[in-house]
């Protein structure tokens, strides 16, 4: 190899062995930054059908996970356990 080759090469390496594996999940399972997108989506379309009036940002979150919950429980996902916030 040239020289640039193997140090390029050398860098690649060093990379591979610094990123943690992937975790890999259940086929019920959804991974928490994926539903909490979900959740996000949905809030913001709940936003928008109601004219895009403020102040309603915790109720438009609220609602829109109780029914992205229901879907996907209603599918055979199961979610991801809550964690303890303090």
């Amino acid at each position: 190899m040239r020289g640039w080759k193997l140090a390029l090469f050398a860098v690649a390496q060093r990379a591979r062995a610094s990123v943690p594996p992937m975790k890999h999940y259940a086929q019920d399972e959804l991974p928490e930054p994926m539903l909490e997108h979900r959740i996000r989506l949905r809030a913001y379309e709940l936003y928008v059908q109601a004219g895009r009036r403020s102040g309603r940002a915790l109720e438009d979150w609220l609602r829109a996970e109780r029914e992205v919950l229901r879907e996907l429980q209603r599918r055979g996902f199961t979610p991801p356990p809550t964690r303890d916030r303090e």
